[in-house]
């Protein structure tokens, strides 16, 4: 039996929702939108630019804040309902066109954002308060970090060179699945390594693109596939570390082929976390022709969004990684807890077990957010 304290209920505000649209259960509060979006979202997620390079750069202090004053924040909240109260701007996404000396910088710019409601673990977050509130019995800084869910956001920049009704407006999200994150972390049995699950949410995009780190022997590996709804097929593409270079790079490939696409390189030496996607250059055949078998890659905006939220969020990977370390080492405690259950007196383990609780060293349940049930909801079930 599941006790009480082992239990987490997240109190989330309320959300206005279409009047028309029958809830069902809380967790569809999350993904609710107005019709107006519906517009905006297919134009957003229309034929891409043929972009070459991606500058994603996030910065180290909130100096370079894009949210100078409520006013502009109002502004990206009345743009978009995945602007919430508690996003907070880290960074810019840069575009170019063209190769060599005929590169050029677009003035179309984005942000990046994280939310800072289930992210941040300071004394006053609502993660600290939910552990001051309902896990009295363990470390509150250590248990506040296993509660954190990480969700990354870009939005259209609110710069004059930018389209009017573009402006402010989501174009993605990459959040992390807590269910599926800490699942395929007990699935990995031989390691034992973190294996992390993401979703990447897309305006105008029917279906959610999973991106999940999958087991290697050495090295760092994530997986995805490229959804083509019009014909009903799919293709795999790999994100490999590369390893013995400073910073996280990875190159992406064709999973099919093991052609190389593109590459992700992390700055390392840029203190706040600036990562360029540098896409392939064409080359030349035998016949002197030139061979750019990527280009409908680089202009498919699902394809571009995926690259783009997995660098956004490279700096984050390593505090995910413990994170579920952490998780996946008290949970495993539980069958010692049941060994003991023959050799201690109920008094002896309890205590021993409470004292495990306080170094974060045992966990029966693994608690998580509604926010993230809503990525589990099935629109098949049949109501009642």
């Amino acid at each position: 039996m599941i006790r009480n304290e082992e239990k987490m209920i997240f109190e989330e505000e309320e959300e206005e929702i279409h009047e028309d649209k029958d809830i069902g259960d809380e967790a569809e509060q999350y993904d609710s939108y107005r019709e107006e979006d519906i517009e905006i979202e297919k134009k957003i997620s229309a034929e891409g630019k043929d972009y070459t390079l991606i500058e994603v750069d996030l910065w180290a202090t909130s100096l370079h804040d894009a949210k100078i004053g409520i006013r502009q924040d109002a502004q990206y909240q009345s743009k978009s309902r995945q602007f919430t109260k508690t996003t907070e701007v880290i960074g810019e996404v840069v575009f170019h066109t063209g190769w060599g000396e005929n590169r050029q910088k677009e003035n179309y710019k984005e942000i990046v954002t994280i939310d800072e409601e289930f992210w941040d673990t300071s004394k006053k977050s609502k993660i600290m308060q939910i552990v001051n509130d309902r896990y009295s019995d363990y470390d509150p800084k250590k248990f506040a970090r296993i509660l954190r869910k990480l969700m990354v956001k870009t939005f259209v920049g609110l710069g004059r060179k930018q389209e009017g009704s573009m402006k402010g407006r989501w174009t993605g999200s990459f959040e992390d699945s807590q269910v599926m994150s800490i699942t395929m972390t007990f699935g990995d049995r031989r390691r034992r390594n973190p294996l992390p699950f993401f979703y990447v949410d897309i305006p105008g995009f029917k279906y959610r693109v999973p991106v999940m780190r999958v087991h290697t022997i050495i090295g760092d590996r994530y997986v995805f596939p490229l959804i083509d709804d019009e014909t009903n097929t799919t293709v795999p593409y790999i994100i490999e570390g590369r390893r013995f270079t400073p910073g996280q790079d990875y190159f992406v490939f064709d999973g099919r082929t093991m052609q190389k696409i593109a590459f992700i390189n992390d700055v390392a030496l840029n203190i706040g976390g600036k990562v360029d996607i540098k896409f392939m250059k064409p080359k030349p055949d035998k016949n002197g022709e030139l061979q750019d078998p990527w280009e409908y890659l680089r202009r498919n905006y699902v394809f571009q969004r995926v690259l783009i939220m997995f660098a956004a969020s490279l700096k984050y990977f390593h505090p995910i990684y413990r994170q579920y370390r952490r998780v996946h080492r008290a949970m495993k405690t539980l069958r010692d807890y049941h060994k003991d259950a023959t050799k201690m007196s109920v008094m002896e383990k309890e205590d021993k077990y409470r004292r495990a609780k306080k170094k974060m060293r045992f966990l029966k349940n693994f608690p998580v957010w509604p926010k993230e049930l809503s990525l589990h909801y099935n629109p098949r079930r049949v109501r009642t």
